[in-house]
């Protein structure tokens, strides 16, 4: 959406997209606005989710109750990925779609055995690319389907943590 079309129908959602599309050129890990626009349509969830923003995990505190910060990329990588659990991207997300990742993602790279020394930052991020498709495809419910999309998404551009 431009800003003359947000002029012309001034209107809080209208101006989030204005946003949004902006800070798509700045922030690589916002996905498009006609990405945006049409997951937000889809899902009440995710648009109270993007209200909150998307911010490092010592930035987000004031969530609905019921709803966890949820790492994008799980905090127990911050090493390997070259940051630390407060700078690491958050977005607020309902407990039960929290669990449902944990699980996949221990499924992925297991937390205990061989572990997940041996794997490099790459296949990290790859593993959570494919935890977070899996789980799109996955789900019958179409608002929490929307929520794994956007993180899909968001985790195709490898952005895991703030900007210094």
């Amino acid at each position: 959406m431009s800003l003359v079309e947000f002029l012309a129908e001034p209107s809080f959602w209208n101006g989030f997209y204005v946003v949004m599309d902006g800070a798509a050129v700045i922030f690589p890990g916002i996905p498009s606005i006609s990405g945006v626009k049409r997951m937000i349509k889809n899902s009440d969830t995710l648009k109270q989710s993007l209200q909150i923003g998307i911010n490092a995990y010592k930035n987000i505190d004031k969530i609905p109750s019921g709803w966890h910060r949820h790492h994008i990329f799980e905090k127990r990588f911050a090493k390997e990925l070259g940051t630390v659990e407060k700078d690491m991207l958050c977005i607020a997300i309902p407990a039960e779609y929290h669990y449902k990742i944990n699980a996949k993602m221990t499924k992925k790279i297991p937390t205990t055995g061989s572990g997940y020394g041996h794997l490099t930052k790459s296949q990290i991020i790859n593993k959570h690319i494919e935890a977070y498709e899996e789980l799109m495809l996955e789900t019958s419910n179409r608002d929490q389907a929307t929520v794994y999309e956007f993180l899909w998404e968001f985790t195709k551009t490898k952005q895991h943590s703030i900007l210094k």
